[in-house]
């Protein structure tokens, strides 16, 4: 399954330069492993903001929770998440397009 989720944090003032250097710290490790691992397939920032768009592919919702509260920011985040489906205009191209790639297999 596919989801859209935007993360807005508010970072405390009470964290000193370190706390806040190791805290992004970790969190860029873990971004990098779901990034690796494909689970988080793609980040955006939206500019003028603190905001992430970050597009998931997960089992489902119950892996997506897993994943989003185990990065380090999580606690101090808004969370936005949005379910996606394929919309059949898509599914239509791709289809086409694996018989353009491979004409030898025609057309259903």
């Amino acid at each position: 399954m596919e989801f859209l989720v935007k993360l807005t944090p508010h970072l405390p003032d009470t964290l000193t330069a370190e706390q806040l250097a190791e805290l992004l710290k970790r969190e860029r490790a873990r971004g990098a492993d779901f990034l690796k691992a494909g689970e988080m397939k793609r980040i955006w920032r939206l500019p003028g903001t603190s905001s992430a768009l970050l597009l998931w592919e997960v089992a489902g919702p119950d892996e997506l929770h897993e994943n989003l509260s185990s990065l380090p920011v999580w606690r101090y985040c808004d969370v936005e998440v949005t379910p996606l489906m394929q919309h059949p205009l898509e599914a239509l191209h791709r289809a086409a397009s694996i018989y353009d790639d491979h004409p030898e297999q025609g057309r259903l």
